[in-house]
C-alpha cells in the first residue's frame, strides 16, 4: 500500500493525501463503533449469535482497513515533515 500512495503523494499534494486518509480514519472509526455495538448486542442479551462468523470476518476487514490507513497516512506525513525541515538542519538522532 505504501508504494502506490507514495507515487500519488509525489504526483499530487501530500496534504491532500493526508486529508483523504483522515476521512478514511473517520469512516473506519464509525464502522468500528457500529461493529462493536453489533457484537455486543448478543452478549448483553446473553444469546449466542449464529452470525458469529460474519461478525468475525467484519472485524478482520475493519482491522485490515486500520492497517491500510497506516500505509496511507504515515508515508506522506513523514515526507511532509522531511520537506518542512530546513536544508542542512537535521537532528542528530
Amino acid at each position: 500500500m505504501g508504494v502506490p500512495i507514495g507515487i500519488l503523494s509525489d504526483r499530487y499534494s501530500k496534504c491532500l493525501i493526508i486529508k483523504l486518509g483522515g476521512i478514511i480514519i473517520l469512516l473506519t472509526t464509525v464502522l468500528s463503533g457500529l461493529l462493536f455495538n453489533w457484537i455486543g448486542e448478543d452478549h448483553r442479551l446473553g444469546q449466542h449469535s449464529k452470525m458469529l462468523d460474519t461478525k468475525f470476518y467484519c472485524l478482520v476487514v475493519i482491522m485490515g482497513l486500520w492497517g491500510g490507513i497506516e500505509g496511507i497516512v504515515n508515508g506522506p506525513l513523514f515526507a511532509l515533515f522531511a520537506d518542512s525541515t530546513p536544508q542542512g538542519y537535521y537532528l542528530p538522532y
